[in-house]
């Protein structure tokens, strides 16, 4: 297709002008402002930017067409016309975004629509999903509208409160997952597509601070005070008793095992365990790369084949809403500041601790950087053993 004389004269996008060339699907795929002289005319957005609607307001962002439905030799005039037609539109009342009646749970229901809405574009729906349900229980039914008594919304604060509840018991970047998703809803609803709303307010609400160098791991006494505990909660809930959870000892033994990730824990299904191969898999997972596991180990193995004996769900742990158990269990084990993940930091840490080297550690874990191994370098012993002998070596060469 020739190129549009439109593309060919664009450089660049001009902070405060009237109009941007932007990828058509820009947002929601891999297309980036830069590929713009690179696409056809009918793959790039016309947009037009108009003065806010109020004072301290974003300037309005309207899409006007496709550049290959403007004329190759008159595009410029129609480019002027089309933008003062949309100016027309937008100075009328009807134009304005209706709000008033408009609830969180009425964005979260668009944005997990099947048809049209947006999570199903997304990578981890399982986790967005359980998001989802947090916010909507917590702040479902509040309007959008939401202000105080000085007309100031009152969203920036209780999304800053949710994220201080879920800081209680959960790392600081689990908070800030928390809140990229309801940030992604407030975003998506607020386009001229849907119209829902008109700003995202968790974009005014500071992250969490996140302390990726913490590496809490369990003593030996520690963890066996945790699996006894683990142990008589599982055993407990067969019996019927409601604070407990049957999965609960096995899910933990699980965790120890194979480091995985809780998220991982939960999304194993049967289809990806081999008892001929001796392998299983753990699949979309954080860094994007499906991770092999052994599962030679006879204790692993054990485990796994008695699950498979008794079940009767596709998921090796159907039932895996075990974390109100698991924080009462490290409570009656006198265990503090400890996290389910902080499993995942016991895992890799007795690795290192029992002769591993950092490179076994890292295949252990699944790390698909170095770096996310060295966090736990100060444990290996195994390199400066070797090294200090290399040395040794060498003084008694010289003497």
């Amino acid at each position: 297709m020739k190129k549009h004389p439109l593309l060919k004269k664009w450089k660049a996008n001009q902070y405060g002008g009237k109009f941007k060339l932007l990828p058509f699907g820009y947002g929601r795929g891999s297309r980036q402002v830069a590929d713009v002289t690179k696409l056809d005319a009918d793959q790039v957005n016309l947009v037009a930017f108009y003065p806010p609607a109020k004072p301290g307001a974003r300037k309005r962002k309207s899409v006007l067409c496709l550049v290959s439905d403007l004329s190759v030799d008159s595009f410029d005039i129609e480019m002027a016309e089309l933008y003062k037609q949309r100016e027309a539109e937008l100075a009328e009342p009807a134009a304005a975004v209706v709000v008033d009646k408009t609830t969180l749970n009425d964005l979260i229901a668009r944005y997990v629509d099947p048809e049209n809405g947006y999570l199903k574009t997304c990578k981890d729906q399982v986790n967005m999903k359980h998001h989802l349900d947090f916010w909507g229980k917590r702040l479902g039914n509040e309007l959008v509208s939401w202000k105080d008594a000085k007309g100031k919304s009152m969203w920036p604060r209780k999304i800053a409160e949710g994220r201080d509840y879920i800081l209680k018991d959960r790392s600081g970047s689990t908070a800030n997952n928390y809140m990229a998703t309801l940030g992604s809803v407030f975003s998506f609803c607020s386009t001229e597509d849907v119209a829902l709303c008109e700003e995202n307010p968790v974009a005014k609400v500071t992250k969490s601070k996140v302390d990726n160098e913490r590496v809490r791991k369990l003593d030996e006494e520690e963890l066996a005070a945790l699996l006894m505990e683990c142990q008589k909660s599982s055993e407990l809930s067969k019996l019927g008793a409601t604070l407990g959870s049957a999965d609960l000892y096995d899910m933990v033994m699980f965790s120890l095992l194979s480091a995985c990730r809780f998220s991982e824990c939960k999304k194993l299904s049967w289809e990806h365990v081999s008892f001929e191969d001796n392998d299983m898999v753990f699949v979309e997972r954080k860094n994007g790369e499906d991770h092999h596991f052994s599962i030679e180990d006879p204790e692993l193995q054990e485990l796994l084949q008695r699950r498979f004996q008794n079940a009767d769900s596709a998921m090796v742990f159907p039932k895996p809403e075990v974390r109100g158990a698991f924080e009462r269990a490290c409570k009656r084990a006198g265990i503090e500041d400890f996290r389910w993940h902080d499993l995942r930091h016991t895992s890799i840490s007795y690795v290192l601790m029992s002769g591993g080297t950092l490179k076994e550690a890292q295949q252990h874990a699944g790390h698909k950087s170095y770096q996310s191994t060295l966090r736990y370098g100060h444990l290996d012993t195994t390199t400066t053993k070797k090294t200090s002998g290399m040395i040794s070596n060498r003084i008694k060469g010289v003497n």
